[in-house]
């Protein structure tokens, strides 16, 4: 449901991944991340999911055409060579 309303009023979305993070622990991972969030905000079409790592790491996971990058990724690396 949340996803959908991103997708259909075209925002751009990031999520902090460590659920049980302190507030203060969350400012620092945003503080980690601001030029790479500023990056994806200026060079990424909308809509979009990105996430933020507690190291402050700033993975794009759902592009503008709803592909889940992220799961593609993963499904590639997961591939027998």
């Amino acid at each position: 449901m949340e996803r959908q309303a991103i997708f259909n009023h075209g925002l751009a979305a990031f999520f902090l991944l460590k659920a049980e993070a302190t507030g203060e622990e969350n400012a620092q991972s945003i503080i980690k991340a601001i030029s790479k969030i500023i990056g994806i905000l200026e060079n990424q079409r909308r809509p979009f999911i990105a996430r933020i790592t507690s190291e402050g790491k700033v993975e794009l996971w759902v592009n503008h055409k709803g592909i889940d990058l992220l799961n593609k990724l993963r499904a590639r690396d997961d591939l027998p060579t």
